[in-house]
């Protein structure tokens, strides 16, 4: 992340800059064997084999994400004691996925990308009650697809 801010003479203030964010994400589960899994199943039930395994499951997967964000904000001193701001953010979000389990309760393989562009916007008020007391509010609204917010 690179940032700027301000340090006008007057009450407006400005903060920008841009973010670059790539991370890896491994998460694997090694393999649960139960040994005669299958063999006790399958000879409860009068059949050769159950299961075609003892393996319980298995786990391997990664997920790769790549942010671009660009953002700017705006701070005005309304008086001596109360700051105004307003800021907006542009992001850009990649996700690649690839999960494969394995055993008894493993499923179809996993995978797939997902991109999604966004501006948020961002508003707040901050009140100095005095050297040692500040009292602030911020809201901003981001939305985001289930899959991206587990990054």
């Amino acid at each position: 992340e690179i940032r700027f801010s301000s340090a006008f003479a007057g009450p407006l203030q400005f903060t920008g800059g841009v973010l670059y964010q790539s991370t890896e994400k491994d998460f694997d589960y090694p393999p649960s064997i139960i040994p005669g899994l299958d063999v006790t199943f399958a000879g409860f039930f009068g059949l050769d084999e159950f299961f075609g395994t003892d393996l319980v499951f298995e786990q391997d997967g990664r997920t790769e994400t790549k942010e671009l964000g660009i953002f700017g904000e705006l701070s005005y001193d309304v008086g001596e004691h109360l700051t105004l701001t307003t800021g907006l953010r542009w992001s850009d979000i990649k996700v690649d996925t690839s999960l494969v389990t394995g055993g008894i309760f493993g499923g179809p393989p996993i995978a797939g990308t997902q991109k999604e562009n966004s501006f948020t916007p961002k508003f707040g008020i901050a009140y100095d009650v005095s050297d040692d007391l500040l009292i602030f509010a911020n809201a901003r609204s981001e939305e985001h697809t289930s899959e991206l917010q587990s990054h």
